[in-house]
């Protein structure tokens, strides 16, 4: 796609049909090797107005960086999404959640994610074993938290009006009502 945008606004080497190449965008050579000279497109002029300058090295180049970032952004979006539905499968069927022996999953995957990211920092799919580590280690962390927070007794009302528990929300308050009653 990026390609294709660079062709269209004239900044790009392309061939057509004439046996014409774009070598800049004010000149094109035949294949005789003589040069042609033309005005710039109306984009390409202003893009240059825009940008202060030649948009070749403008704009274009910040578009690629955009590119790849909002590449790279649904890939990990997607890893994370798929280590999330993964992990919570696993909670779901296995007897312990995800706590098998003592040992927990989620704290495994973000230990192998981290070593493995770092064996094989050269590798392409160490991003992804960077992915999975930090994907894992944020339910291991939200997990451990929550049972911590459960085991010292912290209960929200949304969480004990879920579990059968009476809730005193909405509730009017024990002060205001007696002094009601005065």
């Amino acid at each position: 796609m990026v390609g294709i945008l660079k062709v269209i606004l004239g900044i790009c080497p392309l061939e057509d049909d004439s046996k014409t190449v774009l070598v800049a965008p004010t000149e094109k050579k035949t294949m005789s090797g003589l040069a042609r000279y033309e005005e710039p497109s109306t984009v390409k002029m202003w893009l240059d107005k825009v940008t202060g300058g030649s948009s070749s090295t403008g704009i274009m180049e910040h578009f690629d960086d955009h590119a790849e970032e909002i590449a790279l952004t649904l890939r990990q979006f997607g890893e994370g999404g798929v280590v999330g539905v993964v992990l919570g499968a696993l909670h779901g069927n296995l007897a312990t959640g995800l706590d098998v022996h003592g040992v927990p999953v989620d704290g495994v995957a973000a230990v192998v994610g981290a070593i493995g990211a770092v064996v094989y920092a050269k590798e392409e799919f160490s991003h992804d074993l960077r992915n999975l580590g930090s994907s894992s280690l944020t339910i291991l962390a939200f997990r451990k938290t929550n049972e911590l927070l459960h085991a010292k007794g912290v209960q929200s009302a949304a969480t004990s009006a879920a579990h059968g528990e009476e809730s005193d929300v909405g509730a009017e308050d024990p002060i205001v009502e007696a002094a009601r009653n005065l």
